[in-house]
């Protein structure tokens, strides 16, 4: 439970967002790719996030004497926001 504590809104936005879409779905077609998008860049989150405690250690950024290992970090979350956002 304190390792879901980072994410508990983003979970319960991913399930609000994908209970709305998928649920009432409506004609505004603006509204539903909105919610469409939302829900995949709420997906990416999720995934780089279960990604990065399964495969890499804990990285302190205040007290990190490498900015490799930082921008590994900032770099997984950036693509693979994207690559869901971008719906692939």
């Amino acid at each position: 439970m304190k390792r879901l504590k980072r994410v508990w809104f983003d979970v319960c936005m991913f399930a609000f967002v994908g209970f709305m879409l998928f649920t009432f779905p409506t004609e505004k077609q603006g509204l539903q790719l909105f919610l469409y998008k939302a829900l995949l860049v709420n997906a990416g989150f999720l995934h780089c996030h279960i990604t990065r405690k399964l495969c890499f250690p804990y990285i302190d950024f205040r007290s990190e004497k490498e900015w490799s290992n930082n921008l590994l970090v900032i770099s997984l979350y950036i693509v693979f926001i994207w690559a869901y956002a971008k719906g692939g």
